[in-house]
């Protein structure tokens, strides 16, 4: 081993490129050693570690309570194996509990209360389609799921199982209890605050991320029409609830070895009216509208029978396993999809969107996503709100479904 070591110190010695590159590697072990002490002595240790998880010395730092987690790991006999990933709402680890089995914990930056009874009762009510809650100490925002596995879902395979999921929490009061509630009216008012914050005053907000004509836009729109959306806030917020996952993706899907699908993910869950979280799959909410209410706005026929396969799933899904009449849906979800929109503007407030490893430009990266789906809002609404002006009528029966293969 020295005759390594000796080595490898005369090729450095004889490569500058090389030598500087081992100078830079140990200086940057130095700097993961020597990192959570020198931030909590200069005080901003909350600040920059609340959402970063860095291995060193065999040991994961997570804020201020990473020496806590590590403690809590090792009372549940929890095994750390690598770092899945790291982003500003939470650090995900793969880990092994103490019978060896794969499991997955989670770190969430931001708890809300009784987050803990949430995710049983999700685990309980639901079954397989959502990661049994192994273990949790909810005052460091730690959770250990099972580890549902991986592989890629469709999104009207996705869909499907998500319809079938609001439809046992729709007839289910008790269990719908567990899950926070959420008023879409104040979504909105958050919302407006959000658009009107010149002054910088909200803390990271996302919509000061936009393109100085886009948030002039908004800033327009919210005023001629913010009426509209208040009269579409109260039909959500009189309407009978479910559970809704608000981060519907496909990365937050998974294929159990039975071949059943499993959602995972549920930290944003709330509870209202069905159609929040459709905005992932249809990149906004105007594609929800055309597909439910008015087909002719579509340009693109592909597109379109895509989306009629994928809506018309999820419909007929939570028709058949709900108390929801198709006529109840085909009015209401395109107004909560115009919500869903909205919330996913506010619900960034609570965090640092520059921590982690791809931190720098986050915020411009979301703001440049969500932009085109905020100038969709108006339309959707504005198209809801005249459809009967209009003499628009709506579908007299469930959209057509072909066999499960996702468009």
């Amino acid at each position: 081993m020295s005759n390594f070591c000796e080595s490898r110190a005369n090729f450095s010695q004889a490569n500058p490129k090389t030598a500087r590159f081992s100078n830079k590697k140990k200086a940057l072990s130095n700097l993961v050693t020597l990192w959570p002490l020198w931030l909590e002595t200069i005080g901003v240790k909350q600040v920059l570690l609340d959402h970063v998880s860095v291995k060193s010395e065999g040991k994961y730092w997570r804020g201020a309570t990473g020496s806590r987690a590590m403690e809590w790991c090792s009372e549940q006999g929890i095994t750390l194996k690598s770092t899945e990933s790291v982003r500003p709402w939470s650090t995900v680890w793969r880990v092994t509990d103490m019978t060896g089995q794969p499991c997955i914990l989670k770190a969430n930056a931001f708890v809300r209360p009784g987050a803990d009874r949430m995710h049983a009762t999700l685990s309980k009510t639901l079954g397989p389609s959502a990661p049994a809650l192994i273990a949790s100490c909810p005052e460091e925002g730690l959770f250990l799921f099972e580890d549902a596995g991986i592989g890629m879902v469709g999104t009207a395979e996705l869909l499907k199982v998500y319809g079938r999921a609001q439809g046992i929490f729709s007839r289910d009061t008790a269990a719908l209890e567990a899950i926070p509630d959420v008023s879409a009216m104040d979504v909105l008012e958050h919302f407006k605050a959000l658009a009107n914050d010149s002054d910088g005053n909200a803390v990271n907000n996302i919509l000061m991320h936009l393109e100085t004509e886009d948030l002039r836009n908004l800033r327009l729109n919210l005023d001629a029409h913010g009426d509209v959306l208040a009269t579409l806030a109260a039909r959500i917020d009189a309407f009978e609830p479910t559970v809704n996952h608000c981060d519907l993706i496909s990365q937050n899907a998974a294929r159990r070895n039975d071949g059943s699908v499993c959602i995972i993910d549920w930290d944003d869950t709330i509870r209202s009216a069905p159609g929040w979280s459709l905005i992932s799959s249809f990149s906004g909410c105007l594609r929800v509208y055309a597909a439910l209410r008015e087909t002719s706005l579509y340009k693109d026929e592909a597109q379109k029978d895509a989306d009629l396969f994928r809506i018309g799933t999820y419909i007929k899904t939570l028709v058949e396993s709900s108390a929801y009449t198709h006529r109840d849906l085909l009015e209401i979800i395109p107004i909560a999809a115009i919500f869903g929109t909205l919330r996913e503007a506010t619900a960034l407030t609570p965090f640092d969107l520059n921590v982690g490893p791809r931190g720098i430009g986050r915020a411009g990266r979301i703001a440049k996503r969500l932009a085109p789906r905020v100038r969709q809002v108006f339309r959707t609404a504005l198209l809801v709100s005249t459809a009967e002006q209009r003499g628009l009528q709506l579908p007299t029966r469930i959209l057509p479904v072909a066999d499960m293969a996702d468009a």
